[in-house]
């Protein structure tokens, strides 16, 4: 680890312990917000894009930022079985960002210097990224533009979140829909470790998909050998995570458990979920597991049950090699106010 990396994640802890972020999922067109603090990013994911509006150092002090609008533009699976980004959807997205420019930024008087637009870390390797990066940068050569790591993507939805609790006892886990990454903080060189498994929800079952979807006994067979080999590879690289007391789960299979299991929300955001050593009833993770196999109605996330079946399958197989005792779901699906406040004030 470079002494570099080290004074970057460093700066990351400290902002973690300054920030007391929160999330506000009520629009607002105050027109006496000073638009010199007002921010806003993109995030163009595998699963499609969505924006948010913030607003940094609002007047409570309790907060850091407070969004102002959040919303999904497109919602679309963006790679084929070969990962790379469709072509039919470069544009499409293109389009959908500049009608939201011309609309809700406009409006809040948000000039180009101050949008950030961001590929996902689950886009980041699809083979043709730099053709859709030149894309991008020919559409919108003035606004901040960036394709983020599984790292610094991590870091901010650590950033994003508001965590009450001590950082030293929490692994943070991320199942998305391209990859997924697990995160903790580093007492003793303080700094935050990530690590990326490289599958996810969609992902995982386009690599075990032929031509018609596999039948759920396949997709366990294969997926736990395959996803099981790169966690294990993580545990034995870095043996104390296990031991974490509380992890922080997020992502779309997660918010979809939450909601579709009528799990309840603290003020914190935070939804607690059962998980037992031992498969029973009781266990939230397996309740939402057979809703999945018997193709019941999940809410929240657009993926398929298949897609769903893939993404409890990574979680589980995180969870069984902890010994981690409190599990909550963050309710959160965005990254990137946490990407915005580190650009802005920190980097």
């Amino acid at each position: 680890m470079t002494l570099r990396t080290v004074q970057l994640f460093s700066t990351v802890f400290l902002l973690l312990f300054l920030l007391s972020c929160n999330q506000s999922t009520t629009t607002t067109s105050d027109t006496n917000i000073d638009t010199n603090d007002i921010y806003a990013g993109v995030e163009i994911g595998s699963s499609g894009v969505k924006y948010h509006i913030i607003e940094m150092n609002p007047t409570s002090p309790h907060k850091k930022y407070e969004t102002i609008d959040k919303r999904r533009l497109l919602e679309a699976q963006m790679q084929d079985e070969n990962n790379e980004i469709l072509a039919s959807m470069m544009q499409k997205v293109i389009d959908e960002i500049i009608k939201v420019e011309e609309s809700r930024f406009a409006e809040f008087g948000i000039s180009q210097k101050d949008i950030f637009i961001v590929c996902s870390s689950s886009i980041s390797k699809a083979p043709n990224i730099l053709e859709f990066k030149q894309k991008l940068q020919a559409a919108f050569p003035y606004t901040e533009l960036d394709i983020i790591n599984p790292r610094t993507e991590a870091i901010a939805a650590m950033l994003t979140s508001n965590i009450p609790m001590d950082f030293n006892e929490i692994i943070f886990i991320d199942i998305g829909g391209g990859n997924s990454k697990i995160a903790v903080y580093d007492d003793k060189f303080q700094i935050f470790v990530t690590e990326e498994i490289p599958f996810g929800t969609r992902s995982l079952l386009n690599s075990i998909q032929k031509d018609e979807l596999p039948s759920y006994e396949k997709i366990e067979k294969e997926g736990n050998k395959i996803v099981g080999e790169k966690i294990d590879n993580i545990i034995d690289n870095q043996p104390t995570w296990k031991d974490k007391e509380t992890a922080i789960l997020v992502g779309g299979v997660v918010y979809s458990l939450s909601k579709t299991l009528d799990l309840y929300v603290n003020d914190n955001g935070l939804a607690r979920i059962n998980i037992t050593t031992a498969q029973n009833d009781n266990d939230d993770l397996e309740k939402f597991k057979d809703l999945v196999t018997k193709r019941r109605f999940i809410k929240g996330a657009k993926y398929n049950h298949e897609q769903f079946f893939c993404g409890q399958l990574i979680l589980s197989e995180i969870i069984s090699r902890l010994n981690t005792v409190n599990y909550y779901f963050a309710d959160q699906q965005d990254w990137i106010p946490g990407y915005i406040i580190y650009e802005k004030q920190y980097k």
